[in-house]
């Protein structure tokens, strides 16, 4: 995905989840530093700001999981899930347009890069509802091709009781 950033402007930074294992974490940056020169830790949220005004294309994953107070627990495919709720914050913030992105591995092994046009009216009115918002383009694309999706990521991890763990064995 940073790929594409870096294609579409020189000016590409992403946020990132520090790996727990630190060779892991090396390798995973160098390869990204690749496409994305500036990689912003996904805690150090006044260096993403700072980005986003400077003019950067940011890659920001707003569908993962987040337990923090940035989060809201929204349907998802009909079942409720944990997410970030900060992508409209950040936009208000910032005042960086949003441009929902996604990919799809076509049949010769090649990508396919769907690029929207700037979410009109976004941010909303609540984080929550921006965030539902973006759930809605994510299952409107998932289906098109949901042999593709990252299934096997634990998007409904965190929901709180009496809402069952869906992951306990």
């Amino acid at each position: 995905g940073y790929a594409v950033l870096e294609a579409l402007t020189p000016r590409a930074s992403c946020m990132y989840r520090p790996q727990r294992n630190a060779m892991m974490d090396v390798l995973i940056r160098r390869g990204r530093h690749r496409f994305a020169k500036q990689q912003i830790p996904r805690d150090n949220v006044r260096a993403l700001v700072r980005s986003l005004r400077d003019g950067y294309a940011v890659g920001y994953l707003p569908d993962q999981t987040y337990l923090g107070n940035q989060s809201a627990l929204l349907p998802f495919f009909g079942e409720p899930a944990v997410t970030n709720t900060a992508t409209s914050r950040l936009a208000a913030i910032s005042g960086a347009a949003v441009l929902p992105y996604f990919f799809r591995r076509l049949p010769s092994g090649d990508y396919r890069v769907d690029i929207g046009a700037p979410l009109p009216g976004f941010p909303g009115e609540s984080p929550s509802s921006d965030a539902q918002r973006l759930f809605g383009l994510l299952e409107d694309y998932i289906r098109l091709a949901p042999e593709q999706y990252l299934w096997l990521y634990k998007k409904f991890k965190g929901r709180p009781a009496p809402l069952p763990d869906v992951y306990a064995r």
